[in-house]
């Protein structure tokens, strides 16, 4: 049998068997319509403007993504954080970005299906704005967050209380770690199960 069928089949138990995981996945259908599906403040306008400014203006060049959002919510903090003259890179001469690209890219495929269905429904005679923020955009990644936080682990996801990171404030990075700890852990099993090891450095100590 070959590896990858083994891992899938692990995976597979893994899931059937993680009680606590149902739980979590009834928790999210309850509490999805609770969700707030927004880009408000710093830290996830600098997660989310990589997807917005390679999409449509082709470049990583964020002042107009920040000036947007600056407008878009006044009592954000992006005035006066993210514009101000001290953020802008000497080398590159454009206002840079502290955040990491992974919640960008686990957001991808399902910022790339809402922009896919907004020109779907334009081409019907709707007139939605595709220009990254819009509605279907934004509620495409905070919901991408609740779906990967609901599938992860609770304790990794949860550096605040997890029901609220779960659905009140969906767009932060906790969900997508929560996911990943999980992904790991499901990995370890496998490795386990294979040889009876897990490599050194595989996955970190307090998950294996």
């Amino acid at each position: 049998m070959s590896a990858p069928v083994i891992y899938a089949r692990l995976a597979a138990a893994h899931l059937r068997g993680d009680r606590g995981l149902i739980v979590i996945m009834a928790l999210f259908a309850l509490l999805l319509p609770l969700a707030t599906p927004r880009v408000y403040a710093t830290d996830e306008v600098q997660y989310y403007v990589y997807l917005r400014s390679l999409r449509f203006d082709g470049d990583l060049d964020f002042a107009n993504d920040y000036q947007r959002f600056a407008e878009l919510n006044p009592r954000s903090g992006i005035e006066g954080s993210l514009l101000q003259p001290n953020r802008i890179r000497p080398k590159t001469g454009r206002y840079g970005n502290i955040a990491p690209v992974g919640a960008a890219v686990m957001w991808a495929p399902f910022f790339l299906l809402a922009d896919a269905l907004v020109h779907g429904a334009n081409a019907s005679g709707a007139r939605i704005p595709a220009d990254g923020f819009s509605a279907p955009y934004i509620a495409a990644v905070c919901y991408a967050s609740t779906l990967y936080g609901a599938g992860g682990d609770p304790l990794v996801s949860a550096g605040a209380p997890f029901c609220f990171r779960l659905c009140r404030n969906p767009r932060q990075r906790h969900n997508l770690a929560g996911i990943a700890a999980r992904v790991l852990y499901v990995c370890a099993d496998a490795l386990r199960a294979c040889d009876g090891s897990v490599p050194d450095g595989a996955v970190p100590d307090d998950l294996v």
